[in-house]
């Protein structure tokens, strides 16, 4: 940052003691300039008034006003104006309590510069922390703006998945400077399906679904109380505040709107019920999910209400839906390509969807297709998201989904999702299997080359060839014969054999250059491979030679 030069005003009513300041004191190299001067209080205020100045030297022994009362009333009325007083010794405490005005410093008589500067320096060393500490603040209030988009986002998807406590939602609230009404919190999803006769980039795609956001946000431009943003699978969410909206009503319009301009895409709106509580707006938002999902059954391009849904008892009691994140473990164990693991949720998922029986034969039978339609919509997210083949899983989507339309019992469902988690699965290891192939030759020479890092680890190796730790490790064994950990440590002892063999190397230089710095556990390790000690083994092999 550029540092200002000081403005500075010389008040005295003597004028040889101006004169004396103004020559003896070395301004410019103090980063100063007089800016002008003041024989009294009156002509330091009518200067004011006209011109700036940053700092006023000023005497307290004045006629008529004296220096305090003047800094005094400066100080009101210019509050970013510095000020040091000069005193005679025996004005000594009378300065001193000027100092509680709100005085920078004050200088005795008979003045030295050396005081002067000393006075000056250390006011602006103050001004130049005081000005880089506003800069500061500045950026990074700058910053917060401009983040600010992101931050309410990610507050929102916090909000929507239950993450937050009152509290911490209060405090969000206030820090983002959002302001909610009270007791009317609901939440829709609209789910976009781009035409697949037209081959989109996704470069394209998400200009399309950005496109959308913003016609839905413009819509909604003239109500405060209504944001609208993306969640993680690329849902466009509507959170509505605002009493008086029926977002019912607004979304068929949105709806029909979008229909009408790109009458190829498939587009269905999911709405949750209304809420009073805020900490309730994360059940909006899964009803939403809900009501979504039932596209399945009900057709798509359409508002479907959660309410409207026969899916609660005779006594208007919900049934609890399967959570979000037991849909995200789904998505994570199939991406992993854990089969056993994937068979033994997909069945907790559906004793989990059984409790639920006792809740009427048609109605059981729809929570059911609704679960089951959720977990086939967690598969096909990820062919897509994976780019498998569709044709490489299964027929055609459509056709998929209308035959949960056709489930009467869990079996029947279990066996339809299983079946398709299962050939998604082994296509998936299938990939997996020629990319660990591809990569292996890679990935042994990558340890070779970094065995010397102490901290070379499975994770590292993964995250360096972007693959998934625990398939890499399984993998490995299954290649190599040995695991990772072992195969690491053998290439370590048989690089350090090859040390002790050709160098004189100590032990703890061979331990530092294959990754064992701690010469205690490299001779441990040492010992445990070879079955002797480093030093037996220099005797065995000098007896060789």
């Amino acid at each position: 940052m550029k540092k200002d030069t000081l403005k500075v005003l010389l008040v005295d009513d003597e004028y040889l003691i101006r004169e004396l300041l103004k020559k003896r004191i070395k301004w410019e190299q103090l980063g100063c300039e007089i800016v002008g001067e003041a024989s009294c209080a009156a002509e330091a205020f009518a200067f004011l008034e006209e011109k700036t100045a940053d700092l006023i030297l000023t005497d307290i022994d004045m006629p008529i006003t004296d220096g305090l009362e003047m800094s005094k009333r400066i100080i009101e009325s210019y509050p970013k104006i510095k000020i040091i007083v000069v005193s005679g010794y025996d004005k000594f405490e009378y300065a001193k309590n000027g100092i509680k005005l709100g005085l920078e410093d004050y200088i005795l008589k008979p003045i030295r510069e050396a005081e002067v500067e000393r006075a000056i320096l250390h006011l602006k060393e103050k001004l130049e922390k005081q000005k880089k500490n506003e800069y500061e603040n500045d950026m990074i209030k700058k910053q917060l703006e401009n983040n600010m988009p992101y931050l309410r986002e990610k507050f929102f998807s916090g909000l929507f998945r239950g993450r937050l406590a009152l509290a911490e939602i209060e405090d969000k609230l206030d820090f983002l400077k959002l302001e909610l009404q009270e007791k009317f919190f609901q939440v829709a999803l609209f789910e976009v399906v781009f035409n697949t006769e037209e081959k989109y980039s996704e470069e394209e795609r998400l200009v399309e679904l950005i496109g959308t956001v913003h016609m839905i946000e413009n819509y909604f431009k003239n109500m405060p109380c209504v944001h609208v943003l993306l969640d993680a699978k690329e849902n466009i969410i509507v959170f509505c505040n605002d009493a008086k909206a029926s977002l019912i009503e607004e979304c068929s319009y949105i709806l029909e709107r979008l229909k009408g301009s790109h009458p190829k895409w498939d587009i269905t709106v999911g709405i949750g019920s209304i809420k009073e509580n805020i900490e309730e707006v994360k059940h909006s938002y899964s009803e939403a999910v809900t009501a979504l999902q039932s596209k399945a059954i009900l057709g798509e391009n359409q508002v479907i209400y959660y309410n409207d849904l026969d899916i609660v008892t005779p006594k208007m009691n919900p049934i609890p839906t399967l959570q979000e994140n037991a849909m995200d473990q789904l998505q994570f164990l199939i991406k992993a390509g854990l089969h056993e693991q994937v068979l033994d949720y997909i069945d907790m998922l559906y004793e989990s969807i059984g409790k639920y029986s006792n809740i009427g034969e048609q109605n059981f039978t729809i929570h059911i297709r609704i679960q089951t339609t959720r977990m086939i919509s967690v598969l096909f997210y990820v062919i897509a998201s994976m780019d498998i083949k569709i044709e490489d899983i299964a027929y055609y989507q459509e056709e998929f989904f209308k035959e949960v339309a056709s489930i009467t019992n869990i079996p029947q469902a279990k066996r339809l999702v299983i079946s398709l988690a299962q050939k998604l699965i082994k296509n998936i290891n299938t990939i997996q299997n020629h990319v660990v192939s591809d990569y292996m030759e890679d990935i042994l020479k990558y340890i070779q080359d970094n065995m010397s890092d102490y901290a070379l680890t499975l994770n590292k190796i993964a995250g360096h060839f972007y693959m998934n730790p625990s398939y890499l490790s399984r993998i490995f064994k299954q290649r190599k014969g040995i695991s990772f950990k072992d195969y690491l440590n053998k290439i370590r002892m048989e690089t350090a054999l090859e040390y002790v063999r050709n160098t004189d190397l100590k032990a703890y230089e061979i331990g530092e250059k294959i990754g064992i710095p701690d010469a205690n556990y490299f001779s441990t390790s040492f010992k445990r491979y070879i079955g002797m000690s480093m030093t037996d083994y220099k005797k065995m092999i000098g007896q060789e030679g």
